[in-house]
């Protein structure tokens, strides 16, 4: 289970996420904007079976690998509840689409099912925007990760150079560029570069 959470909780799997976050509200804003396509065309249902799916899975892996500890996130609930309800929609609208297709049922009961079930799809949509909102606060933090990351790998090539008459603590960057703290003087010299070493 340790193994599956850092696999979920890496860069790969957190860009990943946001490219389906992007392409879901990519989904929503054409659907919204180009009011004469009917929503429950193959492309528009097609892509969203796909990006739901994937969210599905997603939080179901985070649930294996964090169980109990999964729920103190107040926004891994959240996107629980807003994936849940637009799985559910999402059978919902298929199954009246289905019922539709094949005549069942009155023309008066189907077109009153279906107008709900619309209505509801359009607070689901507005759920996964909140959704978006959500992984924005992922962006930063995966960012905010990326640059500790970098900073400790940085950290671990400190090397002391005493070749050449020289006493001086360097961070090696890579093999050609080096940093070091601002250089000191007097009694600061016992845990800095001494300003006159470095001058040299």
């Amino acid at each position: 289970r340790e193994k599956l959470e850092h696999t979920m909780d890496s860069g790969v799997v957190n860009l990943f996420v946001l490219f389906l976050v992007v392409v879901d509200l990519t989904n929503l804003i054409v659907m919204a904007a180009l009011n004469e396509i009917d929503e429950t065309s193959p492309v528009f249902q097609g892509l969203t079976i796909a990006v739901i799916g994937c969210f599905v899975t997603e939080i179901t892996l985070r649930i294996v690998a964090q169980r109990h500890r999964f729920w103190w996130n107040a926004w891994n609930a959240f996107d629980f509840i807003v994936v849940l309800a637009s799985t559910a929609i999402l059978i919902a609208q298929i199954v009246v689409d289905q019922m539709e297709a094949e005549g069942a049922g009155g023309l008066n009961a189907t077109k009153t099912s279906t107008s709900a079930l619309r209505g509801i799809s359009r607070a689901a949509m507005g759920l996964r925007v909140m959704r978006v909102l959500a992984n924005l606060r992922k962006a930063r933090q995966l960012s905010g990760q990326v640059r500790s990351s970098l900073r400790t790998r940085v950290s671990q090539n400190k090397r002391r150079y005493t070749k050449h008459q020289f006493d001086l603590d360097l961070t090696y960057i890579t093999n050609r560029v080096m940093a070091m703290s601002a250089p000191a003087f007097g009694g600061h010299t016992a845990y800095r570069n001494d300003i006159h070493v470095v001058s040299r």
